[in-house]
């Protein structure tokens, strides 16, 4: 996705090149639109990523049951939910939460981006539990028999590393 804003000063002419640009060079989906607080793309996946952990907390789901969920099987990346908060950075969700909440005081959704998800954020933040650049967030990895990659993934409740289950 690639969200071009233009505004009242913008040659439309520059618009038309980028959007052209955007899709036939860069193979982009090229979308128009107002400038709005982090954007239309991280707007909806904060919003709505902050929401499922809220909902996942509050009704004692694991990791591996909602990545089996929200991934593949509803046409979702395999990243699903938890994965992609690792590949993302729990520094940066909790950046851009805090920076949404307060830019849209108005929007029927921003009491989603509080809640139990806020509060594990902050707890996976100050323990140093960021994600892929921090090889531990959601997902650790660890090296297994004969140096083999593998995972391990966080207990929501206890925040304790245990080996996966297939949900």
């Amino acid at each position: 996705l690639l969200e071009l804003i233009p505004t009242s000063e913008t040659d439309p002419a520059v618009v038309a090149f980028m959007k052209t640009f955007g899709e036939r060079r860069l193979g982009k989906t090229v979308v128009l639109c107002k400038d709005t607080p982090n954007f239309i793309a991280n707007r909806v996946a904060v919003v709505t990523g902050r929401a499922t952990l809220n909902y996942v907390l509050e009704n004692k789901y694991t990791v591996e049951e909602v990545d089996a969920i929200t991934g593949p099987l509803i046409g979702h990346p395999k990243t699903a939910t938890f994965r992609l908060l690792d590949l993302v950075g729990m520094d940066v969700n909790k950046h851009v939460s805090a920076n949404l909440y307060q830019a849209i005081a108005h929007d029927k959704f921003r009491e989603h981006l509080v809640g139990p998800g806020n509060d594990l954020t902050e707890k996976m933040v100050e323990a140093g539990l960021l994600g892929n650049k921090a090889s531990q967030g959601f997902y650790k990895r660890v090296k297994g028999p004969g140096g083999k990659k593998t995972y391990q993934v966080l207990d929501l409740t206890t925040l304790e590393y245990r080996d996966q289950k297939e949900p």
